[in-house]
């Protein structure tokens, strides 16, 4: 059969899923299918909402300043989708969707680094898409119920989660709306919109540049524009889509590729795919609780088993190819879409991770369209037998797919559970879920459950500058400074130039007492990373240790200059050049600086309130319980300031019961830094002149 599919006249299967063309209440089918598409997938990525933020989001999100002054859009166009301050880019991290980064600086204007917003957004965006799917469906098949049925399996698929969960991948789900939207536009003859959306998706995911291939397929399966017409269509899309990877291979700030330069090595990593090919419909027919991105064996020669068995793969795809071409229409479109889209992952270009679900979330379209033309096919059998049947396994596989893809958010949600999967899983990642259990134990103050999965994970992988640098802050807790040295240095030199593991080591000689050595180190790595916050802070601390204030005040105010218009960064550089003021005996300067945090970032999480504390703007007990209800894990940090406070206040009757109460957390900022004994000591030299007798602490 040829072009569209037909519609179904026969009366015996129009009785069957009649009720969303004909039924009480279902006289807008599209609308109705629209809701209960949207509904599905909000009730199933409900329970992932809010989780924490995981991996590559730490350079995406969490640690990107351009997301934070929404105004500056040059910044986005000006930077890859990973932020590196100071570093060169290694291949894995050469993207560049500055389109999908507006979208976290939007998200951030409105929740902050609140995990829950993000993850709202991907959630609405999958449910744009598969509402989308649907539209187009409806138009592809000329029928609206094997069209709804097929975009809600797509919608509530498992294989999905990784792209909808995982916010870092949120490209997918707005280049797959941007295509859908392209070809939609391009179907109804509005071209100029639809070049719109073209250029736009772009930026948005660099395997957008295959739309005028998508187009082409478009036009040849269902508009027949004939060749002249199609050529004239096709051009701006074919202009804008060459535009594109000439400025990115020339003038983009992150260059396209680099290309495997070895003709044989990219053919042999083609050829590798068999094993990839089948593991993705594997994962399709029947998805797994949990899953994480795997990496793919290249044959290193044509005899490979695994060439011959990727032959014999991309032979049983090819002969379904040409079988769609016979027919043309929905069938040819729905498995070219599915075969152009993979061409992106079969690693000619090579980044990480080779083998990951979210690859497949455009090309799963394909495969929708085509369940699309089985479903219209038997509903035109008019078999009620066939029919029902259908529906029972229709049903089954919903259901389990609804089960798997819950199940799997539902780990999301949960980080120890999530990471404690990941570590026992066959993923040569495996070392990221003990790194992460380790961090997570960090985190509540369980030093001594950190050092083991640490181990372990240096044993699976012992290249990994992320875990090299937790061994460290081991060791820092520990007090073991040359050791935790040592391994910040070893994590500087596993990473690609990561500065801020040498920023600890400059840490690290700081407490070992050598401020003229970590001063040198700091200077030097500022002159690397200029924009680079816990640079300048640690450049005052150095400095001040030495005897050099004036040299610490002279690299504060470098810092402001080079922070720019960053508040939270402004702010802390603040506050440091007020503590110094005050260790320093100036108290004046110090309200000077107090009073310009509360002038200018009084808003700025912590250091806006610790401004109003030290100011004597909030009394200590009304700070200690904004603490308790906004800075939970700030409590040990707050006792000690609470103590600055008390002595700037001159409330002396209070401060010898207030140390008494608050000994340990105030003993345990005293032990973490040399400027805070400084800070202890100036407290204790005030109490002495007021004839109070303060309580040991440290010696």
């Amino acid at each position: 059969m040829r072009g569209v599919v037909k519609v179904n006249t026969n009366p015996a299967s129009s009785e069957v899923l009649s009720g969303l063309e004909k039924g009480r209440g279902f006289h807008h089918p599209l609308l109705v299918g629209s809701f209960v598409i949207s509904a599905a997938v909000f009730i199933l990525y409900s329970v992932a909402l809010g989780h924490n933020f995981l991996f590559d989001e730490e350079n995406i999100i969490l640690r990107n300043p351009l997301i934070r002054n929404l105004g500056r859009l040059q910044d986005f166009f000006g930077h890859g989708y990973f932020y590196f301050e100071g570093r060169p880019l290694t291949d894995w991290a050469q993207y560049y969707r500055p389109l999908t980064s507006l979208t976290f600086a939007v998200d951030y204007r409105f929740w902050k680094l609140d995990p829950f917003g993000y993850n709202l957004t991907n959630t609405f965006l999958h449910g744009a898409v598969s509402v989308l799917l649907f539209l187009f469906l409806v138009k592809a098949l000329k029928d609206k119920r094997a069209a709804f049925l097929a975009a809600l399996l797509y919608s509530i698929h498992t294989i999905h989660t990784e792209a909808v969960t995982y916010i870092a991948s949120r490209g997918d789900l707005l280049g797959g709306a941007l295509i859908l939207a392209t070809l939609l536009c391009y179907w109804r003859l509005w071209f100029g919109r639809a070049l719109f959306f073209g250029v736009l998706a772009l930026f948005v995911k660099e395997s957008a540049v295959l739309l005028p291939v998508y187009i082409l397929i478009l036009d040849v399966s269902f508009i027949k524009s004939g060749r002249r017409n199609l050529l004239i269509r096709l051009a701006p899309f074919v202009a804008a889509a060459a535009a594109y990877l000439i400025f990115r291979r020339f003038f983009s700030p992150v260059p396209l590729g680099p290309p495997v330069n070895d003709l044989q090595m990219a053919v042999l990593r083609v050829l590798s795919m068999g094993s990839a090919l089948l593991a993705y419909f594997q994962a399709l027919a029947l998805p797994e609780i949990f899953k994480f991105c795997e990496s793919i064996r290249f044959a290193g020669r044509f005899t490979d088993p695994q060439v011959a068995k990727t032959i014999f793969v991309f032979s049983l795809l090819g002969a379904g190819w040409l079988l769609s071409l016979r027919h043309r229409g929905a069938v040819f479109f729905g498995m070219s879409l599915f075969l152009v889209s993979l061409l992106p992952y079969f690693h000619v270009v090579h980044f990480f991770p080779e083998w990951a679900e979210h690859y497949l979330y455009i090309a799963s379209m394909g495969l929708a369209v085509l369940l699309g033309c089985l479903i219209n096919k038997i509903l035109e059998t008019g078999s009620r037998r066939l029919i029902f049947s259908f529906l029972a396994l229709y049903l089954l596989f919903f259901s389990f797919l609804c089960q798997r893809t819950w199940q799997r958010n539902a780990l999301y949600n949960d980080s120890v559970k999530y990471y404690a999967r990941l570590a026992q899983s066959d993923s040569p990642y495996a070392f990221y879920g003990y790194q992460n259990l380790a961090r997570l134990a960090m985190e509540e103050g369980n030093w001594a459950a950190a050092i083991v999965p640490l181990k372990v994970a240096l044993a699976i992988e012992p290249r990994s500058d992320v875990t090299e640098n937790l061994v460290g802050l081991y060791y820092f807790e520990k007090g073991q400074n040359e050791e935790a040295i040592r391994h910040f240095d070893k994590a500087y030199r596993n990473s690609n130039r990561e500065y801020r593991y040498l920023i600890n080591v400059g840490i690290g000689l700081i407490r070992l007492g050598k401020y003229e050595e970590a001063g040198t180190l700091l200077e030097d790595i500022q002159s690397k990373i200029p924009r680079y916050l816990s640079v300048y802070t640690n450049l005052v601390a150095a400095y001040e240790l030495a005897g050099k204030p004036d040299t610490a005040a002279a690299w504060a105010d470098k810092g402001m200059e080079a922070l720019e218009a960053r508040k939270t960064d402004l702010a802390v550089l603040t506050m440091a050049a007020a503590r110094m003021a005050y260790r320093q005996g100036q108290e004046d300067l110090m309200a000077r600086k107090l009073d310009l945090i509360l002038e200018k970032y009084p808003d700025v999480f912590w250091y806006g309130d610790l401004a109003r504390l030290l100011r004597g703007r909030t009394t200590p007990d009304e700070f200690l319980e904004i603490v308790r209800l906004k800075y939970p894990a700030f409590e040990a940090t707050a006792q000690f300031n609470v103590l600055v406070a008390l002595s700037l206040e001159g409330q002396w009757d209070r401060i010898p019961r207030f140390i008494q109460t608050n000994k340990e957390a105030i003993e345990k900022q005293v032990r973490s830094h040399p400027l805070v004994r400084r800070e202890w000591k100036k407290v204790v030299e005030a109490m002495e002149a007021h004839g109070l007798k303060p309580l040991h602490i440290v010696d």
